[in-house]
C-alpha cells in the first residue's frame, strides 16, 4: 500500500528539477572525467521535458559512471516514478538517501513520502534541509502547500521557523502567486510564530502589506500587533509624529499624502510637524489607516500658528478610501488644540484618518494627536 501511495508524488517532481531547455544536448563525445555530470545533466532535461524513458536511460548511464553521486540516483528515481515504476524508483531514493542528503531531488522525495504517511516532523526536516541550502525556494507556494493547509503542519513550520533559518525572509514576504486560502494559512503560521519568536516590525512588515493588497486588513493588523513591539496595544500610531511622515514600514504608520506645495519639517525632539501651505487650496499632508471597533472616538490635535494661537486651518478627515474623505467638525479644545468626533462605522476594516491644511499665510505646528474612545 505505501508504494502505491508513493505513486502521488510523482506529479510533482518535475517542478524540482531547475527550469532547463526543452531540446537535450548529446551527452556523447564528451571527455570522460565529465561525461557523469553530461549525463545528469541531460537526464534532468529529459525528465523536466516529462520523457521519462529517456531520463531514465540517460540517469543510469550516470550512476554506472559515478556510483556514489547520489544526483545520479535521484534522478534515475524520479524517472522511473514518471514511467510508473514505484517500487524501482523507491529503491534508488533509498539508495540517494544513504548517499546524500543535500541532493534537492532526493530530499522532495522522502519529504513528499513522510507527507504522505502523515509523520509532518520528519516532512518539516526535509524541507528545511531543502530550504536552508536554497533559500529562494520558499518563494515556491506549491511546496508549503501542504504544511500550511493543516494544523500539524503549521506546527511543525513554526518550529523550523523559530530557528530563523536563512530562508524566513523570503517565506514571510510573499512575492508569487499565492491564493486567498494559502495566504490566509501562512498568516495563521505567522501569528503562532509570535508568540515566542516576534519578527520586529521590518520582519512582518513584507506579509503585512500583501495582507492589505489582498483586502485582508483585519489579519495584517492582528500581525503587526503581535510582531511590532512598539505598535501593541496602540490605538493610533506615533500619535506625536517622532517618525515624522512616510518613514513607518507598515500600512498603519503615518504616511505623507501631499506633493511640493506642502513644505514640512521636524518640530523638534519632543516630535510634531512645522508645515506650510503654499498652494491657493487645501491639500491634504498625512493620513494613516485605522483598525478600530466600532464606535464614536474622541480626536484632538496640537495646531498652533506664527502668533502662538489656536489654528483652525488643519482639518482631519475619515473615510474608508482615501478618496471621497469627509471632514469632522472640529471645535477649539484650549489654547492650543482642536478636537472632532471621529466615528467608525464598521463599513471597512481599515478607515483611514487623514489631515489636510487649508491655504493661509505662515507655518503651523502640528502634531500631539491623540484618540480615545468615548463613552457609550
Amino acid at each position: 500500500m505505501v508504494l502505491f501511495a508513493i505513486a502521488a508524488t510523482g506529479s510533482g517532481m518535475d517542478r524540482i528539477i531547475a527550469e532547463t531547455p526543452s531540446v537535450s544536448p548529446a551527452a556523447g563525445g564528451v571527455p570522460a572525467l565529465f561525461a557523469d555530470a553530461s549525463l545528469r545533466r541531460a537526464a534532468a532535461i529529459e525528465l523536466a521535458a516529462g520523457r521519462f524513458p529517456a531520463a531514465a536511460q540517460l540517469a543510469r548511464r550516470a550512476t554506472i559512471r559515478s556510483p556514489l553521486e547520489p544526483a545520479s540516483t535521484a534522478l534515475l528515481g524520479a524517472a522511473w516514478l514518471g514511467e510508473g515504476r514505484i517500487a524501482a524508483a523507491d529503491s534508488a531514493f533509498r539508495v540517494s538517501g544513504q548517499l546524500g542528503w543535500r541532493d534537492t531531488v532526493t530530499q522532495t522525495y522522502w519529504m513528499q513520502v513522510a507527507l504522505l504517511g502523515g509523520d509532518y516532523a520528519v516532512a518539516a526536516q526535509r524541507l528545511d534541509a531543502m530550504l536552508r541550502r536554497e533559500p529562494a525556494q520558499a518563494g515556491r507556494p506549491e511546496l508549503l502547500a501542504p504544511f500550511e493547509s493543516s494544523a500539524a503542519g503549521r506546527a511543525m513550520l513554526v518550529g523550523r521557523l523559530a530557528q530563523r533559518p536563512g530562508w524566513l525572509p523570503v517565506y514571510f514576504n510573499p512575492t508569487g502567486v499565492l491564493g486567498p486560502a494559502q495566504l490566509a494559512q501562512r498568516a495563521q503560521v505567522a501569528a503562532l510564530l509570535s508568540k515566542d519568536t516576534p519578527l520586529g516590525c521590518g520582519g512582518i512588515s513584507p506579509l503585512v502589506r500583501r495582507l492589505i493588497t489582498e483586502d485582508a486588513v483585519t489579519p495584517a493588523h492582528d500581525l503587526w500587533q503581535q510582531h511590532c513591539a512598539p505598535a501593541r496595544g496602540a490605538i493610533i500610531s506615533d500619535p506625536d509624529l517622532t517618525g515624522g511622515l512616510g518613514n513607518d514600514p507598515s500600512p498603519f504608520g503615518w504616511q505623507k499624502h501631499s506633493d511640493g506645495s506642502i513644505r514640512l519639517r521636524s518640530a523638534g525632539r519632543g516630535g510634531g510637524l512645522v508645515l506650510e501651505n503654499t498652494a491657493p487650496f487645501t491639500r491634504n499632508f498625512a493620513r494613516q489607516m485605522l483598525v478600530l471597533p466600532s464606535g464614536s472616538y474622541r480626536l484632538s490635535w496640537r495646531a498652533v500658528g506664527a502668533d502662538g494661537r489656536v489654528s483652525n486651518r488643519i482639518e482631519a478627515l475619515s473615510a474608508c478610501s482615501a478618496q471621497g474623505a469627509l471632514p469632522l467638525a472640529a471645535r477649539r479644545a484650549s489654547d492650543t488644540r482642536m478636537s472632532g468626533v471621529l466615528r467608525i462605522t464598521g463599513a471597512c476594516e481599515g478607515q483611514f484618518l487623514i489631515f489636510r491644511i487649508t491655504p493661509g499665510a505662515g507655518e503651523l505646528e502640528f502634531g500631539s494627536i491623540r484618540l480615545d474612545p468615548m463613552e457609550r
